[in-house]
């Protein structure tokens, strides 16, 4: 995709690539588009006009289980391994699961 070989052409070229820096590139992400980060691997992926709609059905058959302040939508969560961020559709925390301290994101290694 050209708009990513844009972005990294511009972007620090040393090989100390974080996280922040990559989604940093992506800053803004084309309408209608999800991007996440895949041991170091940017992928993109569209979005039909039913997304949000599937999203919500999931949430709502989770809240049977699930209280509200364990379930997310659309938030970055970096995962162990090198370069992994994902904004997940829907997510579910685990019990017991805490905020980093310092950023208040769920989890980050």
């Amino acid at each position: 995709m050209t708009v990513v070989d844009d972005r990294i052409e511009m972007a620090d070229t040393s090989d100390e690539r974080t996280l922040d820096m990559m989604f940093e590139w992506l800053e803004p992400t084309p309408e209608g588009f999800e991007a996440e980060i895949v041991e170091g691997n940017i992928y993109m992926s569209p979005r039909r006009g039913t997304h949000w709609q599937i999203s919500l059905d999931l949430v709502e058959q989770l809240r049977a289980g699930y209280p509200r302040r364990r379930l997310l939508s659309d938030v970055r969560i970096d995962f162990p391994g090198r370069l992994n961020g994902f904004a997940s559709d829907v997510v579910a925390l685990a019990d017991g699961a805490t905020p980093d301290a310092e950023t208040g994101d769920f989890p980050r290694d």
